[in-house]
Order: structure tokens, then sequence, then C-alpha cells
């Protein structure tokens, strides 16, 4: 019987690199912002330095799988996808239920499971 240790999950792998992830994009999102950037622009350059992180991390790290430039390139096309929806809720955050944009882009938390799953398909696909 196989010992199962959930440190080795790949949705413990997973959300442990999302965390990074987080890090390495929220915290130049909060300097952006606080030096007067438009939450748009500032959660754009965030993505730019997730969409880098997260392709090592998620496809290296959470995975277990190589890298590829077509592994790397369909995920970017997918990312993209996901930076929109990102968008779409900060603003509506922002603009419609008028929360503070220092905190809006952490309910897009709401997409996680559905980000895990797509990038393992296209990860384990390609």
């Amino acid at each position: 019987m196989k010992h199962f240790n959930i440190f080795y999950g790949s949705v413990f792998r997973f959300i442990l690199s999302t965390l990074i992830n987080f890090l390495i994009s929220y915290l130049p999102y909060l300097f952006l912002i606080y030096i007067g950037t438009h939450y748009i622009l500032a959660y754009l350059v965030a993505f730019i330095l997730l969409l880098i992180s997260s392709c090592l991390f998620h496809i290296k790290f959470s995975f277990l799988s190589s890298i590829t430039i077509k592994k790397i390139f369909i995920y970017s096309i997918y990312y993209i996808l996901y930076f929109c929806l990102g968008c779409l809720i900060i603003w509506y955050c922002v603009e419609i239920i008028k929360f503070s944009f220092y905190l809006a882009p952490l309910f897009s938390i709401i997409l996680l499971p559905v980000h895990y799953i797509i990038s393992k398909l296209i990860i384990e696909k390609y």
C-alpha cells in the first residue's frame, strides 16, 4: 500500500506555488499602486511577472513536467484569458462595489479551483 503524503500531491504543490506566485505579483502591484499607477496598469505589470513565474513554478514544480516551448505558448494563451477574467473581477470590485484597489486582486481567488484544473490539463496534455 502506497503511503499518502499531502506534501507530494500536485494540489498541495499547486497551492504552494500559487502562494509564491501571488507574492511575486502582488507586491509589485501594491508598490505600483502606492506610487500612483492606475490599478489596471499595475495589474498588467503584475500579470507579466505572474505569467513568467507561473510558467516556471506550475510546469516544473506543481505538475513535475518538463518545460517546452509548446507548453509555455499554450499555457501563456490560457493565462491571457485568466488575466482578462482577473481584470474583470478587479474592475467589478473597484468600480461597481467600490472595494479598495489595494485588496481587489484578492477576489480573484475564486478562479483558483478552475485555474488548477485547466493548468493541469494543459500541462499534462502538451
